[in-house]
């Protein structure tokens, strides 16, 4: 060996001796902060979403009322096996949460499913299963329709502010109507929006599936248009807001009131009729079937919980859920029900 290669050698065995690290990366300061992770499904620069919804049906007229103790194939299966399968956000607090002290499910429309529980199987105790969904999962926990990267469980009914639509109801039953919404915006503090028609250009999120995204991207509402960003849920879309990743929030006053109303950094702008955003009312959507009878028996329900043709609504279970969980929307009454004449 020469000397060249003895040196080189010897230079090589001391490296490795102390530990030297000439060819690892420079060690990240201490005082550094790592960026935070994205949520899981989160989209930049949206240009297509689902197909805009068929004006031509009447969007808020379900079945008739079929009683509580009315049998179906669909109705004995269900009260076979004692479970109603319910998809819902198990983080829209006000709407259907998981409380962390008592670890059951609260909310508005928790309300609304314990009274269908009840009425199918004469308790709400044990025969909920409740599935944590967001919007993007409802046409196919609801159709069993699975996409091949889009495995949900099957449920018979789902909740989430769901906005009734023509093209929705080709592909699921809705119940009658149980709350009023309108879509509104949800900016931070500091945010130079003061206005719903200042998005032209600015980072607006809204979640996968929804009709809310449909409005930003193919709609013609805003005088100019946003850069569109979607998430799986609308929580996401508030971790996104908070992180200064998108300039606001774009969904249903009823999901935005209840987001703001967790964080004092936020504001929800006001309404802007010159827009015309269209009403957005909310329903139950339900796995159908040729009966229909899950829906019928639903209807009925939603009429003792809304109080339908009482004349004095201020006692009513809808009233009383409502103040408990949605008071900070301002004062509501309970949507007046539409049925089809079969």
């Amino acid at each position: 060996m020469n000397t060249k290669i003895r040196l080189l050698t010897l230079v090589a065995l001391v490296g490795v001796a102390v530990g030297c690290s000439v060819e690892q990366p420079p060690a990240t300061p201490t005082n550094a902060v790592a960026p935070a992770a994205l949520p899981d499904g989160v989209q930049y620069s949206v240009t297509s979403a689902n197909a805009a919804a068929d004006p031509s049906c009447v969007r808020t007229s379900s079945y008739p009322i079929l009683p509580d103790s009315a049998s179906s194939p669909t109705l004995d299966t269900i009260r076979q096996h004692r479970k109603l399968v319910v998809g819902v956000s198990q983080t829209g607090f006000g709407l259907s949460y998981r409380d962390s002290v008592t670890g059951k499910m609260a909310g508005f429309e928790v309300d609304i499913v314990n009274h269908i529980a009840t009425a199918l199987f004469g308790t709400d105790q044990n025969t909920v299963e409740w599935v944590s969904m967001e919007p993007g999962d409802w046409p196919a926990a609801l159709t069993g329709k699975q996409a091949k990267d889009h495995k949900v469980t099957e449920v018979d009914m789902a909740l989430g502010a769901m906005t009734m639509t023509c093209s929705r109801w080709q592909e699921w039953d809705f119940s009658t109507q149980y709350l009023n919404a309108r879509q509104l915006m949800l900016v931070r503090h500091s945010s130079p929006i003061t206005s719903m028609r200042d998005i032209g250009g600015r980072r607006v999120c809204s979640s996968s599936g929804s009709t809310n995204l449909n409005e930003l991207v193919g709609g013609h509402i805003f005088p100019k248009k946003p850069l569109v960003v979607s998430a799986g849920s609308n929580t996401d879309c508030m971790v996104l807001l908070q992180q200064n990743r998108v300039d606001a929030v774009f969904t249903a006053d009823v999901i935005l009131a209840e987001l703001a109303a967790q964080d004092g950094t936020v504001d929800l702008l006001p309404a802007d009729n010159t827009l015309k955003l269209p009403d957005e009312p909310v329903g139950i959507g339900i796995r159908q079937t040729a009966d229909h009878s899950l829906t019928r028996v639903v209807n009925g329900v939603l009429a003792r919980f809304r109080g339908d043709g009482q004349a004095d609504r201020a006692n009513t279970d809808w009233e009383k859920s409502y103040t408990q969980w949605l008071a900070n929307l301002g004062p509501e009454q309970p949507p007046t029900p539409a049925y089809l004449s079969q």
